[in-house]
């Protein structure tokens, strides 16, 4: 079975990562807010509009924490034979909207 445990190092980088976009999110908001004069509906727009993009954010850092560090040479297949290795690549999916999962090969 391939390697998904990421290292503390890891989950480290990935809390201050998403720690500084939370403040990044958090100032644009702010100085949006008090810009000019804005309704109800205004705010609530841009703030869900924020929550998604920092959620799309979110997702897509969590699930490369997931990624096996080492592939697997051959896994079975449903066809009853062994599929093999070709290789890894970022991938791009819509969920929550448009994420992307990274992939890092050194696991780093």
């Amino acid at each position: 079975m391939a390697n998904c445990t990421p290292s503390q190092a890891q989950k480290e980088a990935f809390i201050a990562q998403m720690t500084q976009r939370m403040a990044e999110v958090a100032r644009k908001l702010s100085e949006w807010i008090t810009a000019e004069p804005r309704t109800l509906e205004e705010a609530e727009k841009m703030t869900l509009q924020s929550i998604k993009e920092l959620g799309n954010a979110l997702l897509g850092s969590l699930i490369s924490l997931n990624v096996p560090a080492y592939p697997e040479e051959e896994v079975p297949c449903p066809c009853g034979q062994a599929a093999t290795y070709q290789r890894m690549r970022p991938a791009h999916v819509d969920t929550l909207g448009p994420v992307r999962v990274p992939w890092d090969p050194h696991g780093s």
